[in-house]
């Protein structure tokens, strides 16, 4: 994480040198999706899954993915993760497919879902599903939702979510290749779709 806030909250007018530049470099490095995927069950395991019993990640493709800028990819994982864990889901689904140009990134559980009277706060950092007593409901997904979306808009991406009360929720997050993919390989995988 600190890489990433260097580079957020570095000067462009300064000469980058030393151990900045090391810093800025390794935001811009490629990863894997599966090496991604890895890092944030890796991750989650370690914050404990609640009462999740499963989670399931499943890439369509034969090929793995080269993922540029892959620390937004990251962020949105373990933050759609952590929103699922703590809708107290027992499963939990990551799909990933390639589709009409774009990398199609589906996170499914079965969860307690988000109510409709929440629904039109999910993304405002300043939400929470606190009572006023102070306990914690359903340890809402307000900044989780919203870090998820800024790194989405970051990567020049499209978020759906899919939920009602008590039934789980699906979250749907579509990426251009172009914009996603660290090759050349984005223009052919298009082109061969």
């Amino acid at each position: 994480m600190r890489s990433y806030r260097v580079y957020e909250n570095m000067n462009p007018q300064k000469d980058i040198s030393g151990e900045d530049f090391d810093l800025v470099s390794q935001v811009n490095e490629c990863m894997m999706l599966s090496r991604i995927f890895d890092v944030v069950k890796t991750d989650i395991a370690r914050q404990g899954v609640g009462h999740c019993r499963r989670i399931v990640f499943e890439h369509n493709e034969e090929k793995d993915l080269r993922m540029k800028n892959y620390y937004d990819m990251m962020i949105i994982m373990k933050n759609l993760l952590s929103g699922s864990i703590r809708s107290e889901s027992r499963e939990i689904r990551v799909k990933t497919e390639i589709s009409d140009g774009d990398l199609i990134v589906t996170v499914a559980d079965d969860g307690t879902g988000i109510s409709r009277k929440e629904k039109p706060f999910i993304f405002s950092p300043e939400f929470s599903t606190k009572d006023e007593t102070g306990e914690d409901r359903k340890r809402g997904r307000g900044l989780l939702l919203y870090n998820v979306r800024k790194a989405v808009i970051n990567s020049r991406g499209k978020l759906q979510i899919h939920s009602e009360e008590n039934q789980g929720t699906t979250i749907i997050v579509r990426f251009p290749l172009t914009q996603v993919l660290a090759d050349d390989n984005a223009k052919l995988i298009v082109m061969n779709k």
